[in-house]
Formats: structure tokens, sequence, C-alpha cells
């Protein structure tokens, strides 16, 4: 499952730092359009950094279940008790035999697991980062 959330997370920051030198610069942060799902819609987002997170504060963190095979998935967004930004990355490994297809939402992935298409692992709270979502 690690593996699943390392490929994710290395996903995202060789998009971030496949943008052309023009479109980002040393000191700002990196803007990515159209990375996140959340409610069946995609979100960009910029890239902000790791944060620490523990047991204590994770009620202060949204989960966002990291494929290997598409976009992350976040269980809030604007609107709906949503934490600005600060995520728990959860792997999600698809079940052997199972063909992966597309997941924009929270209650999709968690229909997907209630079906036995996916696992949803445990959140990492190692890896847990600050990306804002942006509409």
């Amino acid at each position: 499952m690690r593996k699943t959330l390392l490929v994710a997370m290395a996903a995202m920051l060789v998009l971030a730092f496949a943008l052309p030198a023009s479109a980002r610069s040393e000191n700002a942060p990196t803007k990515i359009e159209s990375l996140i799902w959340a409610d069946g819609d995609q979100y960009g987002t910029i890239l902000l950094g790791s944060l620490p997170a523990t047991h204590q504060n994770a009620h202060s963190f949204d989960t966002l279940y990291m494929f290997e095979e598409q976009a992350p998935v976040a269980e809030a967004a604007h609107g709906r008790d949503y934490n600005g930004g600060r995520w728990l990355p959860t792997p999600v490994t698809w079940a052997d035999g199972v063909d992966p297809y597309l997941l924009t939402s929270e209650d999709a992935v968690h229909e997907a697991a209630a079906a036995g298409h996916v696992e949803i692992g445990m959140p990492q709270y190692d890896g847990a980062f600050l990306c804002p979502l942006i509409p």
C-alpha cells in the first residue's frame, strides 16, 4: 500500500516539475490545473509542502484517496467540511481481476470498496501535506 502512495505522490510531483520554467518560478508554489477529483468535479491545486499529522490532529485534515491509475479523489471540497487542503493521503488499490475505472467522488470510492473492487488502506500520517483545491 505504501508503494501506491509513493507512486501517486511521485506522479503529482512529476506533473508539477514537468511544467515549463516560464510557468513557475523558484519562489512561487507550483499550480497544477485539474489534478484532484472531488464530488464529481476536477480541481486544480497548489503544491505547498508537507505538514505534521498525528492521530490527535487528524480531525483538521481531509482524506485524499491516492491511486496508481488515476488522479486522487478528495473527501471534501469547498462548501462541504473542507479543511483548506490539509490532506492525509490514503492508498487505494484495485482488487485482482478488476479493470480500473474512473472514480470521481468519495461516495464512488466507498461504493467501489463495498463492491469489492478496491481496498482502502490506512491514512499515511507521515505523508500529510498542504495542497488547497482551486475551483
